[in-house]
């Protein structure tokens, strides 16, 4: 996906084809929700699950696409798909902050092994291109004029 969508955000701009990619996703989602929403009624969402909803929906998924397709635009597909290892880390960093869950060895090894791949694959000098070679000036072959 992000080798494919490259192209697209060099020529329209990582905005734009965010913009589309959430759209088209959430096209893809109520075309598969309709059957559950038709059978949803007003007391199966109360008031208070409307903000949760919006973060979800508006906020994690809508910045997350903007985020994303920055990402491929400065960064290049490859480097970028590196940092979506950071995912599991941030919610296992959540759920001990926010839920008081408990730090595991389970944990702590993802963690490590997730942040030293990230840092070999951004140390990796095989996934780098060569610098450009620098040519001389090129020779005139035109004759000099005698003046």
């Amino acid at each position: 996906y992000n080798i494919s969508i490259k192209p697209l955000v060099d020529r329209y701009g990582s905005t734009t084809v965010a913009v589309w990619v959430y759209v088209i996703t959430m096209i893809g989602l109520l075309v598969v929700a309709i059957p559950d929403l038709a059978r949803l009624s007003a007391d199966q969402l109360p008031p208070r699950v409307w903000p949760n909803l919006f973060y979800s929906g508006v906020l994690s998924c809508g910045l997350g696409f903007l985020a994303e397709s920055y990402a491929i635009r400065a960064l290049g597909p490859t480097r970028m798909s590196s940092y979506s290892n950071f995912t599991p880390i941030v919610a296992a960093a959540a759920g001990i902050a926010v839920l008081g869950e408990s730090i595991s060895l389970g944990v702590l090894a993802g963690g490590a092994l997730t942040l030293i791949g990230v840092v070999l694959v951004r140390r990796n000098t095989y996934l780098r291109l060569p610098p450009a070679p620098v040519r001389a000036p090129a020779q005139s072959t035109l004759p000099l004029r005698a003046e």
